[in-house]
């Protein structure tokens, strides 16, 4: 009988210790277009999530698969419900949030949904003059066919014309349109010396359009773990000392002077109630008042 004991509690001792430390495998995507020596700021954060759970949900290994930047979405999916991939991320939308679990933590602080716009290199007096947003619906703006900012700008009743990407400066220059919105980080790449484009000054757009992990819907242990992770790094801080000194998004938010400008909010209509849930939550969104230096 006491054989019997024993071997019980030696048993329960193992169950308890293997569950303790039990390892995570974390199967995410790296695209080989990535350089050298490059790590991805959501790379960083998940590792950190990972860490500060450490204690209770025991060790981790990230094990990266490599794909190409034009990886079919559906393809990475697909692994994702299979278990081959453990966490994607990207914009969510309904039918995504349908096959996948977000994880409900916007990870570059809402940055992704400011628009400032490339515009004719004589023309910053007129944008001067706008002052509200019905001034600006009266303009046209470009954007790339089939791009997800087309249906926000056209429900929130702004005037769009469409084109290929590859020639839209071309067709601003040529008067084809008055506004080229573009995400914060890009408008710069567009500026060269054969052409006559600027970036405007004086306004952005802004319409919520967080970026979310994604796991497989069975995968709740790993759904509880970053959710936990990510939310403690905002609540200590560590999310925004490292976003904010990010050499990436440091300068963008230098050139992009948010503070200076005039932003008109705009209503994106993918939002599930999920997402509109954390838009009252502070600490996950960028601080437009801030002037980033």
């Amino acid at each position: 009988m006491a054989r019997y004991w024993l071997k019980c509690m030696m048993l329960v001792v193992l169950v308890t210790h293997t569950s303790a430390y039990a390892l995570d495998y974390v199967h995410y995507q790296l695209n080989t277009e990535i350089r050298p020596g490059e790590k991805p700021f959501l790379l960083t954060m998940l590792e950190k999530a990972l860490e500060h759970t450490r204690p209770d949900y025991g060790d981790y290994l990230l094990n990266p698969m490599l794909t190409t930047e034009n990886f079919p979405r559906t393809r990475l999916i697909k692994l994702v419900q299979q278990g081959e991939l453990s966490i994607i991320w990207s914009v969510p939308n309904p039918k995504l949030e349908q096959e996948l679990q977000a994880i409900y933590i916007p990870l570059y602080k809402g940055t992704q949904g400011f628009r400032i716009f490339l515009i004719r290199q004589n023309e910053q007096a007129k944008f001067n003059k706008i002052s509200n947003l019905s001034q600006l619906k009266a303009l046209i703006a470009g954007q790339g066919y089939g791009w997800s900012d087309v249906a926000v700008l056209e429900h929130n009743n702004f005037k769009v014309l469409q084109g290929n990407p590859d020639s839209l400066v071309r067709m601003l220059e040529s008067n084809r349109f008055d506004f080229y919105p573009r995400g914060l980080h890009e408008p710069w790449k567009e500026l060269k010396p054969d052409r006559q484009i600027k970036v405007e000054s004086t306004i952005a757009l802004h319409y919520p359009l967080p970026i979310y992990f994604f796991v497989s819907k069975e995968n709740r242990r790993l759904q509880q773990r970053l959710n936990i992770g990510l939310d403690a790094l905002f609540d200590n801080g560590e999310f925004d000392r490292l976003f904010y000194n990010h050499p990436r998004y440091k300068e963008i938010l230098q050139k992009a002077n948010l503070a200076n400008r005039k932003i008109y909010k705009l209503e994106n209509p993918t939002l599930s109630a999920q997402s509109k849930a954390i838009l009252q939550e502070k600490k996950y969104w960028l601080d437009t008042s801030v002037i980033y230096k």
